[in-house]
């Protein structure tokens, strides 16, 4: 009986810290994700404010690191 309740309760304790460890996964990708586009849309804030600045897309695409074909998509 005892030897069952033991085996039990490690299941029910490996399971709860499996579960916590793929939220915590989860959140972690989630976080890294959303500040990806993040940065990623205020480069393009950043590109349209140069270019209406009247800075060139080459001078653009140097300062914010964006490809120059992207400044130049802008543009359009």
């Amino acid at each position: 009986d005892d030897y069952y309740s033991g085996l039990y309760g490690s299941y029910v304790e490996g399971e709860e810290k499996g579960i916590a460890k793929g939220i915590a996964k989860g959140i972690a990708k989630g976080r890294a994700e959303g500040m990806a586009k993040g940065m990623a849309k205020e480069k393009l804030d950043t590109a349209n404010r140069l270019l209406s600045m009247g800075l060139s897309e080459a001078q653009v695409s140097t300062a914010t690191e964006l490809p120059l074909e992207e400044i130049q998509k802008m543009r359009k």
